[in-house]
């Protein structure tokens, strides 16, 4: 579907729960009424959205939707950015999609609703320009987590694990679009600085920035200090800084490097290609921190393997006892 919007000539949009007044001369009842429409919060709408290079927007009675006295398309273009997120350069196809982030992409879809909960998943394959069968039946959490594996295999950003949500302990693949809300600027890695991660049957293999240093209890002091992550010194804990940048006030600062809390699980020493590895799961899932340059440049690689909820059950399972030990620190500190 996302192919025939993109190379269709026009797309004739109806929003079925808007009627325009033909006599109003107030364009604020134009816009207002838009900004409501149901239209602007479903799943599948986004990419009827996004793809199309032109667009026609008709009300309830068929009747175009048009700003009085005033030129409509920018204006109104305006009002969906606005009410959707999505930038207004990709509305008004100065900008292709493409050149937004993963995690930027996510939160387009974020605060929308699909009928069927798979459906948040399968809406969003042409987005990003990956196939996949559709089971119904399979669930939301899986069908997500599917799309999300399908776009590691064709791309490198590592945005796709910019998100926070209150869980105890996760993966890091998230649950739900709804896990991108909210998403801060990012940007990508220098390519000559990225390194490969894939998924295996243990879980998530990458490599991070250990900002921790192996743990040193003076460096992590400091960073707990600074509210980068909990106030707790064990040698369990990781923070580790994936490869991309955050920016708190725009594209013009200095960026900082995104960190995620990450803790050691028991008995998970794996070997990848030879190498030891110990196997991780997030905590703090709420927060990400913005770790300042001064920490990045002596921070040595780590290679980690991050269980997900499969993989952490399994364990669990064959341990006899719980993998994480601190369940406390899920949520962010005040």
């Amino acid at each position: 579907m996302y192919r025939y919007y993109s190379e269709a000539f026009i797309c004739l949009i109806h929003l079925a729960d808007v009627a325009i007044d033909p006599a109003a001369e107030d364009k604020r009842q134009v816009l207002e009424a838009v900004r409501q429409s149901r239209w602007l919060s479903r799943g599948w709408t986004l990419q009827e959205l996004v793809a199309p290079f032109k667009r026609e927007f008709y009300d309830t009675n068929w009747k175009r939707i048009n700003i009085p006295g005033q030129e409509y398309q920018s204006e109104l273009l305006g009002v969906m950015s606005e009410a959707t997120g999505i930038p207004l350069p990709v509305l008004d196809m100065t900008k292709p999609h493409r050149e937004y982030c993963v995690a930027q992409r996510m939160s387009w879809a974020s605060k929308r609703q699909t009928t069927r909960e798979e459906d948040m998943a399968y809406c969003l394959m042409g987005l990003f320009d990956v196939n996949m069968p559709v089971i119904y039946g399979e669930g939301g959490t899986k069908a997500f987590k599917r799309l999300q594996s399908e776009i590691m295999q064709s791309s490198f950003d590592q945005t796709l694990f910019a998100w926070r949500g209150k869980y105890n302990d996760s993966g890091l693949l998230a649950n739900s679009p709804s896990d991108f809300a909210d998403t801060p600027s990012l940007s990508l890695w220098r390519p000559r600085y990225l390194a490969p991660y894939h998924m295996t049957n243990v879980g998530l293999s990458l490599q991070v920035l250990d900002v921790t240093e192996d743990a040193d209890p003076d460096r992590m002091r400091e960073l707990a200090a600074m509210g980068l992550m909990p106030p707790i010194e064990d040698a369990r804990i990781l923070l580790a800084v994936i490869q991309c940048n955050i920016h708190i006030n725009g594209e013009e600062d200095e960026p900082g490097g995104l960190g995620i809390c990450l803790e050691m699980v028991d008995a998970s020493f794996r070997s990848i290609s030879g190498t030891p590895v110990w196997g991780y799961r997030r905590i703090w899932c709420d927060h990400f921190s913005t770790v300042p340059a001064k920490f990045l440049s002596e921070a040595p690689f780590k290679d980690v393997l991050v269980l997900e909820d499969t993989h952490d059950q399994l364990l669990r399972s064959v341990t006899g006892k719980s993998t994480i030990r601190l369940q406390g620190y899920h949520t962010r500190m005040t």
